[in-house]
């Protein structure tokens, strides 16, 4: 595998971290999705603390492909701190080992699977979680985050400025589409449950669209759609109006973001994790784009949304105050956000 500069300097970016990480060092973090872009970039990123500050972090990567996460991990394997487990999410965990904290990243994050198969995605939120709370139960964690989606807000009151983690909105669950958003709604319900009633000291980490290194060259997600056709010099096709507009966040400010709820979070909340200072509209970030790299036009082709799995439009800058007083900042804007984003697909490509 080529190696990919843009993927290393983000995993190091948390070695300038502000956060106290005493309580994680010489204890085993479980990490499932870890081939997904967000859990690999924490098996990284915790891989670098061991490398270069001396940590003592044993981290266990939950796979469905172990072949692939070998090659993926190839330079962390051989220290002995990583440990490759290849389980099903949808089946029951075992591990004759001691956990002290889980990271739940596997999901199903396919626009288009939502709708061709909203119920192997709703089985897969629902089952997957129930079997991570409690294998953690039985492990008696000290502290578990799950990974959640801005889309459990559904469509909110256009007339507020920005969304807090209390302003829910308006969620069909006749549409197909919703398979994905109440199922994460009721996800989450299902770990206040755990916490209340076994006492579980459970959070729940909000996330936007978050980009950056570690995208797949065919990843079909909006943004990978953009920074290829500015790879290959080509016009950037949108099939809606590009009126929907939402925050985004940089992969290293999401990991550093997600490793600030689990250890300064408060057990039972939920945090939204944004930039807030990356809120743009789909069109607006195409146009970003057309304008700032030659041979690329924005041109609008509408199609039938619905079978190609887009949410109705909406319009979302998400309130970020309750994880800013964790301690945690953002620092990669849109721009910089692409500029890293086409860098590294264009290294992944070749």
């Amino acid at each position: 595998m080529k190696e990919n500069k843009i993927l290393q300097e983000d995993a190091e970016k948390i070695l300038n971290t502000k956060l106290d990480l005493s309580d994680i060092d010489g204890k085993s973090v479980f990490i499932t999705g870890a081939t997904g872009l967000i859990g690999s970039s924490l098996v990284r990123a915790l891989m670098v603390l061991n490398n270069k500050k001396q940590k003592d972090i044993n981290v266990i990567a939950l796979v469905r492909d172990k072949e692939k996460a070998e090659q993926m991990f190839s330079e962390f394997i051989v220290n002995r701190k990583l440990e490759i487990v290849c389980n099903d999410i949808n089946k029951h965990i075992s591990l004759d080992k001691t956990v002290d904290y889980v990271i739940h990243c596997a999901s199903v994050t396919d626009s288009a699977s939502f709708v061709k198969q909203p119920v192997e995605t709703i089985e897969t939120t629902l089952n997957g979680l129930k079997n991570i709370l409690d294998f953690s139960k039985e492990k008696n964690v000290a502290g578990l985050v799950y990974l959640s989606s801005m889309e459990v807000y559904g469509v909110t009151n256009p007339d507020l400025e920005t969304i807090s983690e209390i302003d829910y909105g308006y969620l069909n669950p006749m549409e197909v589409r919703s398979s994905y958003s109440e199922g994460k709604r009721m996800a989450e319900c299902i770990c206040k449950a755990y916490a209340e009633q076994y006492k579980m000291n459970i959070k729940i980490v909000r996330l936007v669209q978050t980009f950056g290194s570690g995208v797949k060259y065919n990843d079909n997600r909006v943004f990978a759609q953009f920074a290829r056709s500015v790879i290959e010099r080509r016009d950037i096709i949108l099939h809606t109006k590009g009126e929907t507009t939402r925050s985004y966040c940089y992969i290293s400010d999401a990991v550093e973001g997600i490793l600030y709820v689990l250890l300064r979070g408060v057990g039972g909340e939920a945090y939204n994790l944004a930039n807030t200072s990356a809120t743009i509209s789909i069109y607006d970030m195409a146009k970003m784009l057309a304008d700032k790299y030659e041979h690329t036009e924005v041109v609008i082709q509408e199609a039938d949304v619905k079978k190609m799995g887009y949410n109705p439009v909406v319009k979302m800058k998400m309130n970020t105050d309750k994880i800013q007083s964790l301690g945690w900042t953002p620092c990669i804007g849109i721009e910089e956000a692409f500029e890293r984003l086409i860098e590294s697909m264009r290294i992944n490509r070749n």
